[in-house]
């Protein structure tokens, strides 16, 4: 029992930042993205359910954008697979520089 009342109190403070810097945020993002409102919090939040998603899928600078993400994370995971599939046939052939490597 005094063991795990330790463990908590060393989880305590790290619990409170992430729940502060990460949790709160996120969910006040969520909130937000069903809500009309700005950046200024004095105004009251007015619910407009999925109206700002029908916008944002409709709105064709996002579309634009959406397709320059998507190829850009195609060119980089096409890139990092090249990358693997060179060292494996690197190591296949004896090791990165051309030596064997020795399992003891």
């Amino acid at each position: 029992m005094r063991n795990s009342l330790t463990a908590w109190a060393f989880l305590l403070p790290a619990l409170v930042l992430i729940s502060l810097s990460v949790l709160i945020p996120a969910l006040m993002a969520l909130v937000m993205s069903f809500t009309a409102t700005g950046l200024d919090v004095s105004e009251p939040l007015r619910f407009i359910g999925f109206t700002n998603f029908q916008r944002l899928l409709a709105d064709p600078l996002a579309g634009q954008e959406r397709w320059c993400r998507a190829q850009w994370h195609e060119a980089q995971c096409g890139l990092f697979q090249g990358v693997q599939d060179e060292g494996s046939r690197r190591a296949r052939r004896g090791g990165l520089h051309g030596r064997r490597e020795v399992h003891t």
